[in-house]
């Protein structure tokens, strides 16, 4: 059960990754935003892996 937990973990932060290099990419996207882009999804991050967490108990 852990190891499932953790591949799904990996797999959410290697998507994230993915997004995060896209948008460093996009110009349009100022360098003041990026600390809110990250801040957004480490908390989106936290909400879904504390969700696992309750929903396994």
């Amino acid at each position: 059960m852990r190891g499932k937990i953790i591949a799904t973990f990996s797999i959410i932060l290697i998507i994230i990754l993915a997004i995060m290099v896209l948008l460093m990419n996009n110009k349009e996207i100022t360098n003041d935003k990026i600390p809110l882009i990250f801040i957004g999804v480490i908390l989106i991050l936290a909400i879904i892996f504390i969700g696992l967490i309750i929903k396994k108990k």
